[in-house]
């Protein structure tokens, strides 16, 4: 699963809107709706928060980071 996917699960899980997550996660809702469309990977420091308002461990978080990354990965060795 993209990152982008598991954010917006859990947020979605939580009943909160993507303003409601940015804000308490002190980013914009522009940012959040960003990373959710288009997977872009939080740093660490925005992802504990992530995890911390979502209650979810971020060991599951890393997961589909790692995930994402090897899939990543294998596309690129499949175009050379």
């Amino acid at each position: 699963m993209k990152i982008g996917h598991y954010v917006r699960e859990e947020r979605i899980k939580k009943k909160l809107r993507q303003e409601d997550l940015a804000e308490k996660v002190n980013i914009s809702p522009t940012s959040l709706s960003f990373l959710e469309k288009y997977h872009r990977m939080p740093k660490f420091d925005l992802a504990c928060r992530i995890c911390d308002v979502l209650d979810i461990d971020i060991k599951n978080l890393w997961e589909n980071i790692k995930y994402e990354l090897s899939e990543e990965e294998l596309i690129e060795k499949n175009k050379a």
